[in-house]
């Protein structure tokens, strides 16, 4: 027992009844894990300062993630009245002082907390989750989506992409949410989306599948993210730089129900210190961009692409599609060796003139110079003005310790 997969177990759980399901908690680890989560044992919670410390010894680790209620009143003390005909309506700044105190003692005897740290076995449980929930909801008078799971668009794409990422999928084999999405697209005239998605969101992977036909979808805009819910990325960036697959969400990576050192929220950090307080190691951490990946992965992105065409051609009332990913170019942070992008399409420097533009900044500066020719948008052909002028939108804030030059079109 003890050697089958859970993703078997799982299965096989999931068509027992609870009364069965009690007879297979010691028969495996795997088989406990399944029973406690299809059982729905979990599921709910109903919290008070009595209890608080059996919810944490209950649902420490993996049995957080079963659960979806919990259930906390609070109590506040009744005011002072009387019968004068000018009873006062409203509370003096004393009573509510103190009933901001009384409120604030419930929720630091609850343990309550601000965790800010994004934790990657929630963030996988809740896309799991959400792509259930489609699956037990009829939208068969829906006609228009617009769905943003990237909002804050900078916050989402902003990011340092050497960083590894959690492969969200495990243990399917492909996206379910990206799935569920599709599923409910079927019936739609207009579908707008901002999502991080596998080639399940336009097309199903089962050869043996029916064909899928929107009948009626006349527009679609899908902005995808440059990462996929495996972890892997749709673009290639600087050679041997930065991760290529993601890492597997484990049963350590979600919150702990005590404080530790390395686990304290920002709030407790960041929330009450000035700027001034601040180290220029520690801001610079916190505002770290890294944008570098502008190359199509042609193993990843060619699927994606091609689920997108198939479905188009299932789209009989089709006007207008566009899908397309928010990519960007800021290598601040990245402590390599000099670098120059030469946005010329084909043409190339002779050796003398090329010597001369390598020696820019070496006895400044050192090392070798790095030469990328090709352009990240224009690829071999020549390079629209805006290139050139988005570069001068963030050269204040390049580091001075590192040289990059733009060369000119011909």
């Amino acid at each position: 027992m003890n050697n089958l997969p859970q993703e078997l177990v799982d299965h096989i759980t999931s068509y027992l009844s609870r009364e069965d399901l009690k007879n297979t908690l010691f028969l495996s680890r795997h088989f406990q894990y399944a029973a406690e989560q299809y059982s729905r044992a979990f599921q709910s919670y109903n919290l008070t300062e009595n209890n608080a410390n059996k919810f944490v010894d209950i649902y420490s680790s993996r049995r957080f993630s079963y659960l979806w209620y919990l259930h906390y009143s609070t109590r506040s003390s009744a005011l002072d009245s009387n019968d004068d005909e000018d009873a006062r309506c409203l509370e003096s700044a004393e009573e509510l002082e103190s009933l901001d105190r009384e409120f604030t003692r419930h929720f630091e005897n609850i343990g309550l907390r601000h965790i800010t740290r994004d934790w990657a076995g929630p963030r996988r449980d809740s896309r799991h989750d959400f792509g259930k929930s489609l699956a037990t909801v009829a939208f068969s008078s829906l006609r228009e989506v617009d769905l943003d799971f990237l909002y804050p668009l900078d916050h989402a794409t902003g990011i340092d992409q050497r960083r590894s990422f959690p492969n969200l999928v495990k243990p399917a084999a492909f996206d379910p949410f990206s799935t569920r999405l599709r599923l409910l697209s079927y019936q739609l005239r207009r579908m707008k989306l901002c999502v991080m998605a596998d080639e399940t969101l336009l097309w199903p992977t089962d050869e043996t599948a029916r064909t899928p036909v929107w009948p009626n979808l006349e527009s679609i805009n899908v902005m995808f993210h440059f990462a996929t819910p495996t972890g892997s990325w749709y673009f290639h960036g600087l050679p041997g730089v930065g991760s290529t697959e993601g890492f597997d969400v484990t049963a350590d990576m979600y919150p702990p129900f005590t404080t530790t050192e390395d686990g304290l929220s920002d709030l407790d950090y960041w929330d009450y210190l000035t700027v001034d307080e601040l180290s220029s190691e520690d801001w610079e951490n916190q505002q770290r961009v890294v944008e570098f990946r502008v190359s199509p992965n042609e193993k990843l992105l060619v699927p994606f692409l091609t689920a997108f065409a198939k479905a188009a051609g299932h789209m009989p009332c089709l006007k207008d599609a566009a899908l397309w990913a928010p990519l960007g170019l800021n290598l601040t942070w990245l402590e390599d060796d000099r670098q120059a992008w030469w946005r010329v399409g084909k043409w190339r420097p002779g050796p003398e003139l090329h010597d001369l533009f390598r020696r820019i900044g070496e006895n400044e500066y050192g090392s070798e110079m790095i030469d990328h020719w090709e352009g990240y948008l224009a690829g071999e052909g020549l390079s629209d003005r805006d290139d050139f002028e988005v570069f001068h939108m963030f050269e204040d804030s390049w580091a001075a310790s590192r040289q990059r030059w733009i060369l000119p079109r011909v």
